[in-house]
C-alpha cells in the first residue's frame, strides 16, 4: 500500500524441529522456546523400576528354587534351628515353622545369573539398540552426548558400572542410589554417574540419532 508512510505486513514462516526449537526466516534457532529432550524423567523412573522388577524376578524365583526347606522339630527353639538342622547359621532363615537355608555364595545361581541379565539388558542390548527393556516400553533411548549416535559398548558399560560396584562392595549401594537419584533430579540433562562415565544422555524416542540440544548443559 502506498501514501501510508507504513510498510505492508509479510508473516514471517516459522518451522518447528523434532529435537525443539522453533526456526524462523533466520534459520537460528531460538533458545527460549528450545525443548529439553532429556525431559523425561517421569518415563525413566518407570523404565528402571521394569527393569529392576525384571531382574528382581528371576532373582526370586532361582532363590527359592535352590534354597532347601525343613521343618523344625518339636522341642527346637527357632532360634537353635539352624544350627541344629544345617550345622550353620549362615545363609539360614526361619519362616514359620520351618528353618530355609540358601546358598549365599558368589557362585550360587540366583547371583551369577541375574548378574548375567543384568549386564545382558543394560550393557549389551543397550550397546546394540540404544534401549534397555524397560526403556523399549516407555520409548527412551540411551544416546552418545556428542552426536546422538547408539552409545555403543563402551558408552553403555560406562553407564552400568556405578550400578556394578555396589553389587561387588555391597555397603556402597544405598550411597551409590542416594547420589545417581540426586544428580538424574538436578544436573542439566539429567545426567546420573553413569552418564557423566559413559558420555551418554537418555531422551525420547523420537531425539535418537539427532544431536542433543540441551539447554544449560549445551553452554557449559
Amino acid at each position: 500500500m502506498q501514501g501510508t508512510g507504513h510498510e505492508a505486513y509479510h508473516p514471517v514462516p516459522i518451522r518447528r524441529h523434532r529435537n525443539g526449537g522453533i526456526q524462523g526466516q533466520t534459520g537460528s534457532m531460538d533458545p527460549i522456546q528450545q525443548t529439553d529432550p532429556t525431559a523425561v524423567l517421569g518415563r525413566r523412573c518407570v523404565a528402571w523400576l521394569l527393569d529392576n522388577l525384571i531382574i528382581a524376578a528371576l532373582f526370586s524365583v532361582l532363590l527359592l528354587s535352590n534354597a532347601t526347606s525343613t521343618a523344625i522339630p518339636d522341642g527346637v527353639a527357632a532360634d537353635e534351628a539352624c544350627s541344629f538342622l544345617f550345622q550353620t547359621t549362615l545363609g539360614c532363615v526361619v519362616i514359620g515353622d520351618e528353618a530355609w537355608l540358601i546358598d549365599v555364595g558368589l557362585g550360587a545361581t540366583h547371583v551369577w545369573l541375574p548378574t548375567l541379565a543384568f549386564l545382558a539388558n543394560h550393557v549389551f542390548l543397550t550397546a546394540r539398540t540404544g534401549f534397555s527393556l524397560g526403556k523399549a516400553v516407555t520409548g527412551l533411548r540411551v544416546v552418545r552426548r556428542s552426536d546422538g549416535g547408539l552409545p555403543g559398548f563402551t558408552g553403555a558399560a560406562g553407564r552400568a558400572l556405578p550400578w556394578l560396584v555396589p553389587v561387588v562392595l555391597g555397603i556402597l549401594a544405598p550411597i551409590m542410589l542416594v547420589v545417581e537419584i540426586s544428580l538424574v533430579f538436578s544436573s542439566p540433562g539429567h545426567r546420573r554417574l553413569g552418564d557423566r562415565i559413559g558420555g551418554t544422555l537418555v531422551v525420547g524416542r523420537g531425539y535418537a540419532g539427532e544431536t542433543p540440544r540441551v539447554p544449560r548443559l549445551n553452554s557449559t
